[in-house]
């Protein structure tokens, strides 16, 4: 009876301490992976800084970072700190410079590489050269897998591989766990606006849409969605070395494209505000950073699309009677819809319409008043009190 006892002691303790043998013999070394593309600014400082303590917490076996990075937008003292991050981790950690025929380390994130405990390449991958730093380049691997296969190798890093296949069809591969990491989805959008590109797009189309609800007195939509852009656009230029009488003559441009808007046909103000588009579009950026000639083409294209014939066409719409043709409107009687001081909409049989008072005295919300002109879009209009009679009221000429 005893010594059936203690079998069964026995059986439940191995019971207990396998499954941890299991799991002891199951475990692998981790590496954790990060991407860093696009400008070197606060959002890849921030989650790279991020991504080596969160190694370091976790104890990973290493943390490899891909680059494709040509430029950074950050101050020399954060990018200062950053490589003595890199530097100073607990974890080792390299970086691979790919994909191949693609990538691109250039500007002050070269002075990164020399921080890394390993520094990749792959085939027709470029690092510029920088005065002052030396880069070494501890192997050419074509993959990310690749990389990490040769790795190895390295004295600082302990990266098993196993072979799989035999003969010819024989390969190693990484016999780690990969953990890839990746920034939030706000860190991401606001890393997508500090390009020169989408920013510059993005104070446009917000400025262009402050015009849309300005000229036809819309509900307030375009307006939410243009603040919404600009909000973006102040992001993304923030982050960027701009000029700041760049933005006021883009500013500058889209005012002068909506005075000839107010006046229903492109003028000489449109083309003022075309010069002024092009200038700020050509020097918005310093240090050799400009818009992409992509972004300038189709910035430039929807700006002509807009001015010349989509906010014509949707003032007509918007301000147009459905009942009685523009000819016919003068002598017309009909109410200012709000102030009119000196400009403001008036309604004319059921239909608004933009209009402007011909007198230096403002007319009041709800007063009569009478149309005596038309100026493209826009109706000239006084007041029925103290204006002219109306031409059907006057009496007939005797015979």
């Amino acid at each position: 009876m005893r010594k059936l006892a203690a079998a069964v002691l026995i059986a439940c303790g191995l019971s207990l301490l396998l499954p941890g043998w299991a799991k002891a013999e199951s475990a692998r070394p981790v590496v954790d992976v990060i991407q860093i593309g696009g400008l070197l600014d606060r959002v890849q400082a921030d989650f790279w800084q991020h991504a080596i303590e969160d190694a370091d917490a976790r104890r990973a076996n290493a943390l490899i970072v891909q680059l494709d990075s040509s430029r950074s937008v950050l101050s020399a003292k954060r990018l200062q700190e950053l490589s003595d991050s890199i530097k100073n981790a607990a974890t080792p950690i390299g970086i691979w410079v790919g994909p191949a025929r693609a990538a691109e380390v250039g500007d002050d994130v070269v002075r990164l590489l020399p921080a890394a405990d390993v520094v990749g390449v792959a085939p027709d991958a470029n690092v510029d050269n920088v005065p002052g730093v030396e880069v070494r380049v501890d192997l050419r691997s074509p993959t990310l897998g690749d990389f990490l296969v040769d790795l190895d190798n390295h004295p600082d890093f302990e990266i098993p591989t196993k072979t799989i296949g035999a003969g010819d069809d024989a390969r190693r591969e990484p016999a780690v766990d990969v953990r890839f990491s990746k920034p939030s989805l706000m860190a991401r959008t606001i890393h997508g606006v500090t390009s020169p590109g989408p920013a510059y797009a993005l104070l446009m189309v917000g400025l262009l849409l402050a015009v849309l609800e300005f000229t036809t007195a819309g509900i307030g939509l375009a307006a939410a969605t243009g603040a919404l852009l600009l909000a973006l656009s102040a992001l993304g230029l923030g982050a960027l070395p701009v000029n700041g009488f760049a933005v006021a003559a883009l500013v500058f441009s889209v005012f002068g494209f909506s005075i000839d808007l107010q006046a229903g046909a492109p003028r000489v103000w449109t083309a003022i505000g075309a010069g002024a588009m092009a200038f700020g579009t050509l020097t918005l950026y310093g240090d050799g950073m400009s818009v992409p000639l992509i972004w300038i083409v189709a910035v430039f294209g929807l700006t002509a699309a807009f001015v010349l014939a989509g906010m014509p066409s949707l003032i007509r719409a918007r301000f147009s009677s459905p009942t009685i043709g523009r000819e016919g409107f003068i002598g017309e009687l009909g109410a200012a819809v709000g102030r009119l001081q000196p400009e403001g909409v008036v309604s004319i049989r059921g239909g608004t319409w933009r209009a402007r008072t011909n007198r230096a005295t403002p007319i009041e919300d709800g007063a009569a008043v009478r149309v005596i002109g038309i100026d493209g879009l826009v109706l000239d209009v006084e007041p029925e009190d103290g204006g002219a009679k109306d031409y059907r009221e006057r009496p007939k000429s005797s015979t």
